[in-house]
Formats: C-alpha cells, sequence, structure tokens
C-alpha cells in the first residue's frame, strides 16, 4: 500500500465535491425562467395562440347564451301579444248593458230585499250571469220565482248562473228571476243607493249603482 500513488484518487474526490456544490445553488424558479427564455419564438408564439384561441372560445360561449336569452326575451314577448289580441278580440265579441236596475226598500227591519234590472246582451257570443256582490249586504243569491198548477209561488236558487244569449237579453223582474240581497247593514229606503258588481262567465265584471225606489224606473243603466 505503501506504493501505491494517491494524486488520482484525491482528483476524484475534488470533482464530486464540486458537482455537490453545483447541485445546492441551483435555484430551480431561475432555472425555469432561464429555459422558458432560451425557448425558441415559435414555442412563444404557440402559446400565445392558444390562449387567444381560449379567449375566442369563451366569447362564442357568451354570445351563444346572450343569444339564448334574446329568444326567450322575444317568446316572452309575443306570448303577451297574443294575449292582449285575444283579449281584445274577446271584448269586441262580448258586449253587456244593464239598464232599469232598481232595488226594493226593505220593510221593517227586515234584512233581505231584492233587486231587478234588464241585461241585454249585444255582442256575438252567449254569456251567463254567474255571480253578484254587494258591500251593502253579506250575499247576494240569484233566485228564480215561479207560479206552480196550485196557484202556488216557489222560489229557487239559479245554482249554474242566468244564461244570456247573444244578441237577447234577460229581465230580472218581479215575479221572476232576481237577485235576493241577504244580511243588510242597515235598513234601505227610497232614494238609497247600492252598488252592485255583476260577475259573468266571459264578459268583464260591471259595477252597477242601484237605487232604492218603491217601483221599477223607466231608464237607469250601466254600459
Amino acid at each position: 500500500m505503501a506504493g501505491l500513488p494517491i494524486f488520482p484518487f484525491r482528483r476524484l474526490q475534488r470533482r464530486t465535491a464540486a458537482r455537490d456544490i453545483t447541485a445546492q445553488d441551483i435555484d430551480p424558479d431561475a432555472a425555469y425562467t432561464a429555459s422558458m427564455a432560451s425557448r425558441p419564438s415559435n414555442v412563444k408564439r404557440s402559446a400565445e395562440l392558444g390562449r387567444g384561441v381560449r379567449s375566442e372560445l369563451g366569447m362564442c360561449r357568451l354570445t351563444k347564451l346572450r343569444i339564448v336569452e334574446i329568444g326567450v326575451a322575444l317568446l316572452l314577448t309575443l306570448a303577451a301579444l297574443v294575449f292582449v289580441g285575444l283579449t281584445a278580440w274577446a271584448a269586441e265579441q262580448l258586449s253587456l248593458k244593464v239598464t232599469n236596475a232598481w232595488v226594493r226598500p226593505s220593510v221593517g227591519q227586515s234584512t233581505t230585499t231584492a233587486a231587478y234590472m234588464t241585461i241585454a246582451n249585444d255582442g256575438e257570443a252567449d254569456d251567463v250571469l254567474k255571480s253578484a256582490r254587494s258591500p251593502t249586504v253579506k250575499d247576494v243569491e240569484m233566485h228564480q220565482t215561479t207560479m206552480t198548477a196550485e196557484g202556488v209561488m216557489q222560489m229557487r236558487k239559479l245554482e249554474e248562473g242566468l244564461p244570456i244569449p247573444a244578441g237577447g237579453s234577460v229581465e230580472l223582474a218581479p215575479g221572476g228571476a232576481h237577485l235576493m240581497l241577504i244580511g243588510l247593514d242597515e235598513p234601505l229606503r227610497a232614494g238609497d243607493e247600492v252598488t252592485v258588481t255583476l260577475e259573468f262567465a266571459k264578459a268583464a265584471p260591471i259595477e252597477v249603482s242601484v237605487p232604492v225606489t218603491g217601483a221599477q224606473p223607466t231608464t237607469s243603466g250601466k254600459d
């Protein structure tokens, strides 16, 4: 062992130590930055092109979403126009007029009385008087008075309403069809006035100011 040379072994140690120091001194972030800077210019252009394509795809998706929103808005607008047109058409087909409306004065402490009127249908479609209401009473019912063969007067409630044919009229009068005002808040005297709202199957509700009188008026109406 005394005769072996030692210089090659020392050079190997110095090389190994140099590699270790070099590996420890390398900064990964700096190395990545340097490698990116040294990449060819066509690679950079490819990266920029990729970003541009992604941006265009995002804009395309936003444009499609906007088109869908505009389409939905147009459909809703069209539906509203159709609804308004149908409503106007229905109003033209139905033309109801209420005339000769009156209410009997209540008797004593009675909380019930009757209202009468004539309802004319000048339109092209049949309709039905379905119900009526008034803030003056608790309830309003449609009744029909009939006379039996024995001469007995009977009164029944019109559950299905009162039909009003197109081009015709219906008269609510004593001894026939009438509106029964039930549950008066206070007695009705001649000269008073009662507000009655008529509700139909097709036509819009009609509000009528009905005078309280002991006899049928000759002219009093509400178009």
